[in-house]
């Protein structure tokens, strides 16, 4: 068959199955002895034994072979055949005939045909269906690959030399071999000629040098073949040569040490010396060892392809050509969702959700890559918080990096965008914090000295423990400021700044969990005008709830009166106006009002007037139903 005759041959070896020797009298009643006969029981292995694709004209044809059987009223086989999509048509066999094999003729090109035999005997009885055999006559067109043995290099005598064969490429299949060949130049021994980067150290040379040149050939897995040559010339090192190492003095790293003459990496030691030459962190028996570059930092690249940077396989010991030989996963970092906020807002950076797949722990750091600096509540926890600075009438945005770092390790980043929007508060200072009190009336801190402001809330202070020392009035509710000093221990001075006056009875609270409520105004100053109350906290002293030296102060405090009479300034139309500010006082000249110990005089007069009005009601209702059964 010459290639006139036949494009592609297949050849496929007969594997004969075993014969089941009580199928049919279990399964369709006959006797035993008449089931080794019984042609519907012989279980046939059908073959593809050859196809053949005319040159000439747009048909193939198959050759079948299947098994024979030894029934002794045998006549013959039926061959059945469909396309792709179709079904079989027993009526209508394809091929019929006595023999165990045949030749199927004028298949379309391009399609898909599945075939089954049969066997009949002299009664006219019919077998079951052999196994399947599909074939496909469409022929695909292999293309060649793409062989690149690198680029020319200069080099010196006695320098090791790596060979890069890695650029080659199949575009419609898979390299399967490489291979190496020396074509001209002094010869030299490759350290293996059939992997992708042979190694070889460069030999000595005459004061003219010599050109080494080196034939790639690559193979495909269709069996196409392409080359590539890359030519390496060698340089003479022998001129003037003052340590008479063989290096000319005007090439030699060390004109005066006969023992070293190069140094690839410039770090001051010579490739005889340094065990690692392009100081990336390999050394260079490793990396030749496994066929990488060692005078080429090829730390950070995969040669294998398996996610696994070459310095990752190093530290874990595994090889960094085989991709089934890979070290534990690198951890995952998951810096949350991008948030959008208020300005004086605080914003939580979460990364609790960050992980490490071989189950160890991880280390957290977060860092400012974008917008206006800020200070994190503390850089290195899974959740840290912040309070951006103010805004103008353009929107920021803040970008932020987490990097987590296993145990092994080995780190993994994200980022994430916080974008804030300005609240629209105007009148304090521009460098001032402004957020909204819990019944949404207009304030600003200002931190001068000594820390940063990392928390801000306006708390209700209905939600906190109501002890006997409360302040009646808190008109602006409770303002809950984390700030992060300095040092440990040391003080911070900030100012808040209210949208008026505060009345001359009114001085500055600060709540703790431990004590309850405190007068704090020997660590305060009011300004002229009362609208400024400058503050002074200490980490682990004054104003600072933990109690904890931990550059961290923990500060709930609030303007608040514990007069019972109503002011006498604007303070009292923003006490009495309702809203959610913490306490309430109801009360007028020259009365006071009843209270209960823990709750605010206003509750206890809604409950009362409730009472009256349920009552009233009660009353009403009975007045109703007289009236109506008198008349």
């Amino acid at each position: 068959m010459n290639k006139q005759d036949a494009n592609e041959l297949f050849s496929v070896q007969c594997l004969q199955d075993k014969f089941i020797q009580y199928f049919c009298f279990f399964n369709i009643g006959l006797k035993k002895s008449q089931c080794l006969y019984h042609p519907f029981v012989r279980m046939f292995r059908l073959i593809i034994l050859m196809v053949f694709f005319s040159s000439t004209a747009l048909a193939a044809q198959i050759q079948l072979a299947w098994d024979s059987n030894t029934e002794s009223d045998l006549v013959g086989y039926r061959v059945f055949s469909h396309k792709s999509g179709d079904s079989y048509d027993y009526s209508s066999p394809t091929w019929s005939g006595p023999e165990n094999r045949c030749t199927i003729e004028n298949l379309d090109e391009e399609s898909a045909y599945y075939f089954v035999v049969r066997a009949f005997n002299s009664s006219g009885a019919e077998s079951g269906d052999s196994n399947e055999v599909y074939y496909s006559t469409a022929q695909s067109q292999n293309n060649p690959p793409a062989a690149n043995a690198g680029s020319d290099r200069i080099i010196a005598e006695g320098d090791p030399v790596v060979l890069d064969g890695s650029g080659s490429a199949d575009g419609d299949g898979t390299i399967v071999t490489y291979h190496w060949h020396q074509t001209a130049g002094p010869s030299v021994t490759l350290s293996d000629p059939a992997v992708v980067k042979p190694g070889f150290v460069a030999p000595q040379v005459s004061s003219s040098g010599t050109i080494l040149t080196f034939q790639l050939t690559v193979t495909d897995n269709g069996g196409l073949t392409d080359s590539d040559t890359v030519s390496i010339r060698v340089n003479d090192l022998v001129s003037a040569d003052s340590d008479g190492d063989g290096a000319a003095n005007e090439q030699d790293a060390f004109p005066d040490d006969p023992d070293e003459w190069i140094d690839s990496d410039n770090d001051g030691i010579g490739n005889n010396s340094d065990t690692d030459d392009d100081n990336d962190q390999m050394p260079d028996t490793w990396e030749i060892e496994y066929g990488l570059d060692p005078l080429n930092d090829d730390a950070g690249q995969d040669a294998d392809s398996d996610g696994f940077s070459n310095i990752m396989e190093y530290q874990y010991q595994t090889s960094p050509t085989d991709e089934n030989s890979s070290p534990p996963q690198t951890p995952v970092a998951k810096a949350g969702f991008d948030q959008t906020v208020t300005e004086g807002s605080t914003v939580t950076l979460d990364g609790s959700a960050s992980y490490d797949p071989n189950g160890g722990s991880c280390v957290y750091q977060w860092s400012q890559t974008g917008g206006p600096q800020i200070v994190l509540s503390d850089e290195t926890a899974a959740v840290p918080t912040f309070v951006p600075g103010p805004v103008s009438d353009n929107d920021m945005v803040l970008t932020f990096n987490l990097m987590v770092t296993d145990e092994d390790g080995f780190e993994d980043n994200d980022r994430i965008d916080v974008l804030v929007r300005d609240n629209g508060i105007t009148g304090f200072p521009a460098d001032a914090v402004t957020f909204y009190s819990i019944d949404d009336q207009p304030l600003a801190v200002q931190v001068h000295d000594g820390g940063h402001l990392v928390r801000l809330e306006a708390v209700d202070p209905d939600f906190t423990d109501d002890t006997g020392d409360r302040p009646r009035v808190l008109p602006y509710g409770l303002i809950d400021m984390n700030v992060r000093a300095l040092n440990p221990g040391g003080s911070v001075v900030l100012t808040v700044y209210l949208p008026e006056g505060a009345s001359e009875d009114t001085t500055w609270y600060n709540y703790s969990d431990a004590s309850g409520w405190q007068d704090y105004s020997t660590n305060i100053d009011f300004n002229e005008t009362r609208d400024q109350v400058t503050i002074v906290l200490t980490d682990g002293g004054a104003g600072d709830n933990d109690r904890q030296v931990n550059s961290m102060i923990l500060d709930p405090s609030g303007l608040g009166s514990i007069s019972r009479e109503p002011a006498a300034d604007p303070v009292e139309s923003t006490t009495t106006s309702g809203g959610g500010g913490g306490g309430c006082f109801i009360g007028a000249a020259g009365t006071e009002s009843a209270s209960i110990p823990g709750y605010p005089t206003c509750r206890v007069l809604t409950a009362v007037a409730a009472v009256f009005a349920s009552v009233g009601f009660l009353l009403f209702g009975a007045w109703s139903r007289f009236i109506k059964s008198d008349f």
